[in-house]
């Protein structure tokens, strides 16, 4: 049932998305906010081997089980920047225990640097 509930997860963060959001910089007592539209679809399986390949990672034997996605947003803050960034990312199972699914969280781009960049994440169920 774990992996069931782990694919229904990712079904369900398929669409068009909007957030709002404050950010507070204490040092200069200021507040900003912004709004950030999301979009996110599926990965091909042939996407989903070119993310694994940008991490230095061989090819995965059930590709087409692993979760991916393509996300990209658009961020407007109240002063008017605008920062646009898409990507590819895959999550890959490496240990389901009870009550849980850990592994790798690979990027073909991290956020911030423009280079593939690899995390950790636990999925609870």
């Amino acid at each position: 049932m774990s992996v069931l509930e782990f694919q229904r997860f990712f079904e369900c963060c398929v669409g068009s998305w909007s957030s709002e959001r404050t950010y507070h910089f204490l040092q200069r007592s200021q507040v900003e906010r912004s709004h950030t539209q999301f979009r996110v679809e599926p990965i091909s399986s042939v996407q989903k081997n070119k993310v694994l390949q940008d991490n230095q990672r061989p090819p995965h034997p059930q590709v087409d089980r692993l979760q991916g996605y393509h996300l990209q947003f658009d961020t407007v803050s109240e002063t008017g920047e605008q920062v646009s960034q898409q990507l590819n990312l895959l999550f890959v199972p490496t240990k389901e225990e009870r009550g849980a699914i850990e592994g790798d969280y690979l990027r073909d781009r991290a956020y911030e640097e423009a280079k593939p960049m690899v995390a950790h994440f636990r999925f609870n169920f």
